[in-house]
């Protein structure tokens, strides 16, 4: 483990400037985009070598012109709308392919309307996007209005699919990224022809894309620079929060073989569990199948919340333990079967 967190070790002094375009896509963000706005405005990065290119993803409220005023004297920020060639693609796609069509950058980075990149963001994808990595991946803590128990929780289970990215891109096996901070070579773009294939499917934009696009990539990064971090705002509405897991969960039928098994096993293995709990059936295979899964959890995320310096998470570690595999069942459940609706 070790040898792979040396891996992800960011090195800022070895900046190139390459040229990136930030791309984010927005739908009815008028409360979010100003502090966007600002943190992209407050990067460390040279202003020269960096655009940002906000794009109206037809919105009904004021994001329009909230976005055109605060950009109004920043030379190097865009605003744009969502162009007719791209009707067909679902959720936030149009707007992304919008974005990439009218870019200038070698490097495409990418984030939401309600994330918060901190300063070094782009300076850490310039440094960790070598001659020899294509693809750029870090951390996100979810900030929410109240720090609760619920928040605790969701980041927690957040920070495990984190440590999987991490991990995975480690032993060079992507599995799974988050769009609200990655990055990755225009090339990769347009080697796979954008969103070509996935445009149909409201959610993706990043894992989906990040494994069509394994074939291209010859490296992966994972951050855990602590000035490179981009924090998103969080809602406590029950019924955005279940959507949107919904939404996730439901890309299952459209994963890659091996990712596909992965989660099956998985899936398996937790009915496993809940069939011996169910019919008090606590033997020995039970028990080492428990203490197995509990040990291996414990130790992953105890490594990746030392790096990110969040090991506070885990004094919800017992709780999460207890709730995890219902709502692993549940959410795999409805988002297989279920219906959901695209951001509103």
């Amino acid at each position: 483990m070790g040898l792979l967190i040396a891996r992800f070790t960011p090195s800022h002094n070895k900046v190139k400037n390459a040229f990136i375009s930030v791309i984010v896509a927005c739908k009815n963000e008028e409360r979010n985009i100003k502090n966007l706005i600002t943190a992209l405005e407050n990067q460390t990065y040279d202003k020269d070598y960096y655009e940002v290119i906000l794009v109206d993803d037809d919105s009904i409220d004021s994001t329009a012109k909230t976005i055109k005023d605060c950009i109004y004297s920043l030379p190097n920020f865009f605003y744009l709308k969502t162009m007719p060639a791209y009707q067909r693609e679902i959720g936030k796609k149009k707007a992304i392919s919008t974005g990439v069509a009218e870019s200038r950058g070698e490097i495409l980075a990418f984030t939401d309307a309600d994330c918060l990149p901190a300063p070094d963001w782009l300076r850490d994808i310039d440094s960790a996007i070598t001659d020899k990595v294509d693809f750029y991946a870090g951390y996100s803590e979810l900030l929410h209005p109240k720090k609760n128990l619920f928040s605790a929780l969701k980041n927690l289970e957040r920070a495990a699919i984190f440590a999987v990215c991490a991990g995975s891109f480690g032993l060079n096996i992507p599995i799974t990224c988050t769009a609200r901070n990655i990055a990755y070579r225009k090339d990769i773009w347009l080697q796979t022809k954008g969103y070509e294939g996935i445009g149909h499917i409201p959610s993706g934009d990043d894992d989906l894309m990040l494994l069509k696009s394994r074939n291209f990539i010859r490296s992966y990064f994972f951050s855990f620079c602590q000035t490179a971090k981009v924090d998103s705002i969080e809602n406590n509405n029950f019924d955005q929060n279940l959507n949107q897991e919904t939404r996730r969960a439901s890309k299952l039928r459209h994963y890659p073989l091996y990712v596909k098994l992965l989660i099956l096993f998985v899936a398996f293995y937790f009915c496993f569990l809940v069939y011996n709990i169910v019919f008090f059936n606590f033997d020995s295979y039970f028990f080492a199948g428990v203490g197995l899964k509990v040990a291996l959890e414990f130790l992953l995320l105890s490594v990746f919340l030392g790096c990110v310096k969040r090991l506070k998470y885990l004094l919800v570690f017992p709780l999460i333990e207890l709730l995890y595999i219902p709502f692993f069942l549940f959410i795999g459940c409805k988002g297989t079967f279920g219906r959901y609706v695209w951001k509103s």
